[in-house]
């Protein structure tokens, strides 16, 4: 039939081409192995990754995260109390903002601000406390994935708890502090660059990425340098903290860019949208985590960065494909006579 054999040979055209840029991007593949360190470390990281089956840990973290912000959002509930109890303009804002939000407030936002007054003391202690919980549990999450990646095992229950509030600590005052140096800087900025709008925006718009990329930097050097109990060349983790910090900070711009030019979420999904693009940020973060653990582990052993260049070099993926059925059945064969 004409149709049918056209089909056929549309397809035999269509995995001739395949085959052809398939083997053409092996060879440069296995050419970057061969001569680029940097892109034989990666790829030795990548595989390890998916090897040790990494994005369950991924998983694991996304999931503790999520609980770590919920908690936050309680705490910060009874600081809006607290404020709103002292200040009586603040409280009137405080119900405009609930009004515009009634999909997750409710409709009561003056009932709403009043529990929050009344119950200020009681939700401020919950929230502490689930906060140091979550904030105890997401350690808890990466130590377990970075013993995965060392092969180290994990604190004990006790030992994971404090050094959980130690690591929660240094997360929160590294977020502090980078919001205060950025807010310090707009602040300064705008005063001396006036009415300069032009000027401003564009000093804005190269700084404002430079400090994320700073905090970021810090956060992974210390999540790579302290988490991990063994002893690590730190200039190795300063690599892969600064591949770690500019991936998460293009991946903040990546996220921020799809929902607000290209997805439809917020406004099919409203207020729920929020959780929706939290949860995609979180893992991404976790993503970037043990990727980046993976990535510093593998540079501290140089034999694993040799050991995958010569299997990369013997891998074949459209060799395997390309081979006669008949044969793999000839050795199967064979085998069951032996």
């Amino acid at each position: 039939m004409p149709l049918r054999d056209n089909l056929q040979k549309a397809a035999k055209v269509l995995d001739r081409q395949a085959r052809h840029y398939g083997r053409a991007g092996e060879s440069l593949y296995k050419t970057l192995v061969a001569d680029r360190r940097w892109f034989a470390a990666t790829s030795a990281a990548v595989t390890d990754y998916w090897q040790k089956k990494l994005y369950y840990f991924n998983g694991n973290f996304t999931y503790n995260a999520f609980l770590a912000v919920i908690a936050l959002l309680v705490a910060l509930s009874s600081l809006i109390g607290i404020m709103a109890q002292a200040n009586k303009n603040f409280s009137d804002n405080i119900v405009k903002f609930l009004k515009s939000t009634v999909p997750l407030f409710g409709s009561a936002p003056q009932s709403t601000l009043n529990a929050m007054k009344t119950y200020r003391s009681v939700v401020g202690v919950l929230g502490f406390l689930a906060l140091l919980w979550t904030g105890t549990k997401i350690s808890h999450a990466v130590d377990w994935g970075f013993s995965q990646i060392w092969g180290t095992k994990s604190r004990s229950y006790i030992k994971g708890k404090v050094f959980g509030l130690f690591f929660i600590s240094i997360v929160g005052l590294l977020f502090l502090g980078a919001f205060l140096v950025q807010f310090g800087f707009e602040a300064a900025w705008k005063w001396i660059a006036g009415s300069h709008h032009v000027v401003y925006n564009g000093v804005i718009a190269v700084v404002k990425p430079l400090l994320g990329l700073m905090v970021n930097f810090g956060l992974f050097f210390f999540l790579f340098a302290v988490v991990p109990r063994v002893k690590q060349l730190y200039r190795k983790v300063a690599v892969a903290a600064v591949v770690s910090a500019a991936l998460f900070l293009a991946m903040q711009y990546l996220i921020g860019f799809y929902f607000r030019s290209i997805s439809n979420v917020p406004s099919v999904y409203g207020s729920i949208s929020t959780a929706i693009i939290l949860i995609v940020w979180l893992h991404g973060m976790g993503l970037i985590t043990f990727f980046g653990g993976e990535l510093s582990y593998v540079l501290q052993h140089d034999e694993l960065v040799e050991e995958h260049r010569i299997k990369a070099s013997s891998w074949s993926l459209f060799g395997e494909l390309g081979k006669p059925a008949r044969v793999s059945n000839e050795k199967d064969s064979e085998a069951g006579t032996d």
